[in-house]
């Protein structure tokens, strides 16, 4: 009895500037089984979906080797977030629909997207991730999340983190960049006899060399994880006043990429889960024009509103 012949698939991730990605009705990518270049087979399941002629075109980010076969995934966007999307499509929040796909399926998106939103080479992946794969701090793990916004009570529980939604004068939310290009916001464990606002200065300032005006509640995330104890993961917003000189975190001794990013598609290279869709959410700003901008070694000054 002969081995069926493994798929080779395009797998098509189109995204939109306020932080949604294109999925059939019963939440799926679209995807096609292919024969020839996968761009191509993309454009094919694009059409459509962005007719200026001058639009993006789709480009391959990912090649993702699985049991199944192989997985192109291909990229289109951030596309602007009309209401017009193809018949028997819809758009659907990012954070939630990594969360209905299985660890790998998910880590596989994550790349690709980030991989594409930043300019990278195509990524080589095996079941979702690189060779040699090591989660990081800020990847997702087997804990699950509830967002409490300020507004709603919380779980009595210690603040285990501090992290900021720094905003610059257009509504572009900072971020970092580790050495595998896993982004987060800024932020880390409260020192002993820091209250919120302490620790998220000094943390900005360790890891982006970023000053910032108070801070004020944006929520808390509850973090559940099998055999610990909850905790909260505070999260809190604040004006970007300046960014100095790169230089190295004094807790890991790395020197982090950093980015500003349209607040409304931040999302899209966190790649949490709903938490990180409430979260963008509940800032309810973001300036849609322009794109990522890396911020240069040496800083940038004029960052007041």
């Amino acid at each position: 009895m002969s081995r069926p012949t493994r798929q080779i698939r395009a797998t098509l991730v189109a995204t939109f500037t306020d932080g949604t990605v294109l999925t059939d009705h019963c939440g799926r990518l679209p995807a096609r089984v292919i024969t020839g270049a996968p761009v191509l087979a993309a454009a094919r399941l694009a059409r459509g979906l962005h007719r200026e002629s001058d639009g993006p075109v789709p480009a391959l980010a990912a090649i993702d080797r699985t049991a199944d076969g192989l997985n192109m995934l291909v990229h289109l966007g951030p596309l602007p977030a009309t209401p017009s999307v193809p018949a028997g499509h819809r758009r659907a929040p990012y954070g939630a629909f990594l969360e209905q796909l299985g660890p790998a399926p998910a880590a596989a998106v994550r790349t690709a997207v980030r991989t594409a939103l930043l300019g990278r080479p195509v990524a080589d992946l095996t079941d979702g991730h690189p060779p040699g794969h090591a989660p990081t701090r800020t990847e997702r793990t087997s804990a699950t999340y509830t967002w409490h916004p300020a507004a709603r009570p919380v779980p009595a529980a210690p603040v285990a983190q501090v992290w900021g939604w720094l905003l610059d004068r257009r509504g572009r939310a900072l971020l970092i960049l580790d050495s595998r290009g896993v982004a987060s916001l800024p932020g880390g464990r409260p020192d002993p006899g820091e209250d919120d606002r302490t620790t998220l200065a000094r943390e900005a300032a360790e890891e982006a060399s970023a000053t910032i005006g108070p801070p004020r509640l944006l929520g808390d995330q509850a973090l559940h994880r099998p055999g610990h104890p909850l905790v909260l993961q505070r999260r809190m917003t604040a004006h970007l006043l300046s960014l100095g000189p790169s230089r190295p975190d004094p807790d890991t001794g790395e020197t982090y990429t950093r980015l500003l990013v349209p607040a409304s598609w931040a999302q899209l290279l966190l790649g949490w889960g709903p938490e990180g869709d409430e979260q963008a959410t509940a800032l309810a700003v973001g300036d849609h024009q322009g794109g990522i901008e890396e911020v240069p070694t040496q800083g940038l000054a004029q960052l007041t509103r």
